[in-house]
This record gives structure tokens, C-alpha cells and sequence, in this order.
């Protein structure tokens, strides 16, 4: 059957609760640092009683980043922004990106104008909506070709180890293949010299012939046991196999 050579990149490996998990944490990590760098920022400047307000701002901003990033890897999955496909596809990208900025800041903003409310912080004033769109779209452009980075890198990581292990597997039965052929080849021949020498020893020397009798039926339990055991490299190494000219 013929194998298509992109076969492996044109399906993502990376399972959707994988990324789910994965996803969550980054942006945990990210609302904690921002949070803590923001209100550090704020004491340094002897500001107060900013530690809320900096947590629904940066909370609002990961909860919405995290929501987004679902839709970035649907996409991914539905169509990797990889070679052969890149320069067809990078247009549809960076269209879809522009549209996931518009969607997260205004998640914020939206998210924001009811919070501050709620914890009694007053209204929030996010400023002039079309120039915050514009604002914004830079940092949320990074977060989306960082996000396509680890997905691209997380999907190469997957493949490659596939591939090793397919490589593996397919020696291992080429090995045992080997195996097989090689006893088919050597056990008439082999037989046929082991018989012929216990045969001139028969009458010669009787004991001898039946030590080398026994002998033989270990050497043939060693050719039987399974394909795994490289039965005939042991046989050669043990003291039995020299004792029987062939």
C-alpha cells in the first residue's frame, strides 16, 4: 500500500485532553506571574489596594486565553500550518489570529465591565475601544504563533518517537524473520552432520555417541524456544556445540 511521505503531519498527534490540561496550566502560571509582576509594580510605586483589580484584570485575560486557545487547536487539528501547506495556509492563519485578538479583548473588556461592579471597584474604564483593539493585537498575536509553536513542536516530538518505535518494531520482526529463514536453512544441514558423526561413533566408542545423542536433543530444545532468543548464537557458545564436529 503506498504511504503518503506527510502522512504523519497531516493528522496532529497531540490528544485534546492533553492539550486541555497543558493549556490550563500554562495560563495559570501566566495570570500568577503577571499578577504578582503588576502588583509588585504597583507597591514599588507606593500604589495600594491593587491587588484585586490586578487579579480580575489578569484572571479575565487568561480565562479568556485559555477559552480561545480550544478554537486554536481545533483549527490546528483540522489543518497544521506545516510544509507542504504553509504559504497556502499562513494567509488563513493570520487572519484567524487577528480574529482571536478581537475576541479576547473584547472577552476582557466584557468580563471587566462586569466584575468591577460586582466587587464594588467601580466602573471600569478600558478606554478607547478601537485603539485598545489595536493595542492589544500585537501581545495577542505572539500568544497565538506561541501557541502554534508548541503545537507544532508538541506534534514533531510525538511523531518522532511514533517513528522509533515503528522502527524498532519493524527490526524486531525483520530480526525474527531472519531467525526463521536461517533455521529453515541450517537445521536439515546441521541434523544431517550431527547424525553422520553420532552414526561413526556408534559402534567406536557407544558411550560417547550416547553423550552426544543427549547433546543433540538439548541443542534442538535451544532451537525451539521462542523467536525472541537467538537460538543458534547461544548454541555456538556453549560447550556442547564444540564437542560436535560438523
Amino acid at each position: 500500500m503506498h504511504t503518503d511521505p506527510v502522512a504523519p503531519f497531516a493528522r496532529p498527534t497531540v490528544a485534546p485532553r492533553d492539550f486541555l490540561i497543558w493549556s490550563a496550566i500554562a495560563h495559570a502560571v501566566s495570570f500568577v506571574l503577571r499578577t504578582s509582576y503588576l502588583w509588585l509594580d504597583d507597591l514599588v510605586r507606593a500604589k495600594s489596594g491593587t491587588l484585586g483589580p490586578r487579579m480580575i484584570e489578569e484572571g479575565s485575560s487568561a480565562v479568556g486565553a485559555y477559552l480561545l486557545s480550544w478554537f486554536v487547536f481545533v483549527a490546528w487539528r483540522a489543518a497544521p500550518l506545516r510544509s507542504p501547506h504553509f504559504l497556502t495556509r499562513f494567509p488563513g492563519y493570520l487572519a484567524f489570529g487577528l480574529l482571536i485578538s478581537v475576541a479576547h479583548t473584547s472577552f476582557m473588556w466584557l468580563s471587566r465591565a462586569l466584575l468591577f461592579p460586582l466587587f464594588d471597584l467601580g466602573a471600569y474604564d478600558y478606554g478607547r475601544m478601537p485603539l485598545r483593539y489595536l493595542m492589544e493585537a500585537p501581545g495577542a498575536l505572539l500568544g497565538f504563533a506561541t501557541m502554534l509553536g508548541a503545537l507544532a513542536l508538541a506534534d514533531e516530538i510525538i511523531n518522532r518517537r511514533r517513528e522509533e518505535t515503528t522502527r524498532l518494531e519493524l527490526e524486531r520482526g525483520l530480526a525474527q524473520s531472519q531467525l526463521r529463514s536461517l533455521r529453515l536453512q541450517l537445521q536439515p544441514h546441521f541434523l544431517f552432520n550431527a547424525l553422520n558423526t553420532i552414526s561413526a561413533q556408534l559402534h567406536e566408542n557407544p558411550a560417547l555417541a550416547d553423550r552426544l545423542i543427549g547433546r543433540l536433543a538439548d541443542l534442538l530444545r535451544v532451537s525451539l524456544r521462542t523467536t525472541d532468543e537467538l537460538a543458534f548464537p547461544s548454541a555456538k557458545n556453549s560447550p556442547c556445540w564444540n564437542a560436535m564436529p560438523i
